[in-house]
């Protein structure tokens, strides 16, 4: 039903059946799944209000509703890795690319931390941090009966 890229923590809809897959996907499909992840990212976007990332990914249109959370500095270990700032972003995609967060986030000028593919490790140092900061923290979805809402959070601020 819902992927996530790897290294990507948090909530994840699987399915039991063929006919809870076929329902998922209809959900995905017609837009009617909320998601909401946070990443830390690389420096501290200007952002007073939430913003919305819309440049496309492979010549389809995506879109990324962004927020600054909250703003701080990232101290790897160990020396002589210097404190760097960073950000906590809450990040609601509206569509489903492949990697459209890290993209979109990225785009916009503040990789995610971690994330060697897309510009979060400085000098692709693995040193710099341990994972890729992208977390799944909740999912929501209608039901026949009501609807569902599962929230995993990150610790992301410990």
């Amino acid at each position: 039903c819902h992927r996530l890229d790897y290294g990507t923590s948090g909530a994840l809809l699987l399915a039991c059946s063929k006919e809870a897959a076929q329902r998922c996907t209809e959900l995905f499909a017609s837009r009617r799944v909320n998601k909401r992840y946070h990443a830390l990212v690389l420096g501290h976007p200007p952002w007073d209000e939430e913003v919305c990332l819309d440049g496309p990914i492979d010549g389809k249109p995506s879109e990324t509703f962004a927020r600054v959370v909250k703003r701080g500095r990232w101290a790897a270990s160990p020396a002589p890795h210097v404190a760097r700032e960073a950000a906590l972003v809450e990040a609601r995609p509206t569509t489903g690319r492949t990697h459209q967060i890290r993209l979109h986030l990225t785009g916009a000028g503040y990789p995610i931390l971690g994330d060697l593919e897309y510009g979060g490790c400085p000098q692709n140092d693995k040193a710099f941090a341990f994972r890729t900061f992208l977390h799944s923290s909740t999912i929501e979805f209608p039901l026949l009966d009501g609807s569902v809402s599962v929230e995993v959070p990150h610790d992301f601020e410990q």
